[in-house]
């Protein structure tokens, strides 16, 4: 990444950029990652919107699975193109039975304001997690003074 401050370029850890690793035993990362479910695909469209995040998944265990996607989600251009990555805005809990699958809205943020908006871009889920610093959720431009640190900043 580079810095906005002094304009190097540097590999930051997560601590240092308000995030963690997804840690929790009911996240859909956590499912993802031992094989309880498969994503199949996830579609960043848009933001600031109920469904800017189109995830679909399929319950590969031979159980009903309840899963979240806590607020602080990141996703990920799946291959770079200037869009910006995606924060989910809230807790989604999903249900999904064995063998369904299903495509489930998310609420999301973009991350960074210097990129474009998703538009039917293929997306990664990642393991982190950003965290609220007081007001970092409640709307677009609170996202980007957030992740960008940026005071009057506005969707390209």
């Amino acid at each position: 990444m580079r810095s906005t401050r002094d304009n190097t370029t540097a590999i930051y850890s997560p601590a240092a950029l308000n995030m963690t690793f997804e840690s929790r035993s009911d996240s859909v990362y956590h499912a993802a990652r031992i094989g309880q479910i498969q994503i199949e695909s996830i579609t960043g469209n848009g933001f600031d919107s109920a469904n800017a995040v189109q995830m679909e998944i399929t319950n590969s265990s031979p159980n009903p699975v309840r899963i979240v996607v806590p607020q602080g989600t990141m996703f990920e251009q799946q291959n770079w193109n200037g869009n910006q990555n995606l924060v989910v805005k809230e807790d989604v809990w999903i249900d999904i039975q064995p063998g369904q699958s299903g495509t489930f809205p998310l609420p999301a943020f973009c991350a960074n304001s210097t990129g474009g908006s998703p538009n039917s871009d293929p997306m990664n889920l990642t393991p982190f997690v950003f965290h609220d610093m007081g007001e970092s959720f409640r709307d677009q431009d609170s996202m980007w003074r957030t992740t960008d640190s940026q005071r009057n900043v506005r969707m390209r």
